[in-house]
């Protein structure tokens, strides 16, 4: 499955329009951050400057971190994340995602992140390297607005970590 999100990412003919869970929406329609105008959504690095250092997970930490502090309804954004893979551990079987909870009701919204999971899995990823991740996201019409707690999360369905990053406003 992931060889053909990975695909329809790469492609410019098509745009991401809805993204939950693991569910990604496309439009056969030109993709405004095609391939011709801007890298890959995933990038690898043997080198980075970091300005933050959470660990995540065994075997990845989080050096980087960038979102809008609001968007609207229906609009598309993106979150650029950058990892570090450690070295001596194993992460093969994880995938990474991003949880919105809404800060009044406590309901919580999960989406895959489609580059790691699309493009290319953390199976492939190597040790010492840093990626570098841009989500774009067009969270549900469904949703309340409001204010709503950012997570970042890895899980394999056996062990799920899960660490605080930012809040973002929904209007």
């Amino acid at each position: 499955l992931n060889h053909v999100v990975g695909k329809l990412v790469k492609n410019s003919n098509y745009s991401l329009i809805y993204s939950c869970s693991y569910l990604f929406v496309f439009k056969k329609a030109p993709n405004i951050t095609s391939l011709n105008e801007k890298p890959l959504p995933l990038q690898e690095y043997f080198s980075f400057e970091g300005n933050i250092d959470y660990n995540l997970m065994p075997g990845l930490s989080i050096v980087s971190f960038e979102m809008p502090k609001e968007v609207a309804k229906g609009n598309n954004f993106t979150l650029k994340t950058v990892y570090k893979k450690l070295e001596n551990t194993s992460i093969d079987s994880f995938i990474l995602y991003t949880s919105f909870k809404h800060i009044d009701s406590g309901k919580l919204y999960q989406i895959a992140n489609l580059p790691s999971f699309g493009i290319k899995p953390l199976s492939e990823w190597s040790e010492g390297n840093y990626y570098e991740e841009n989500n774009s996201f067009v969270l549900p019409q469904k949703l309340p607005i409001g204010k709503y707690n950012v997570f970042i999360g890895a899980t394999n369905n056996l062990k799920t970590y899960n660490i605080y990053v930012s809040d973002i406003t929904l209007k």
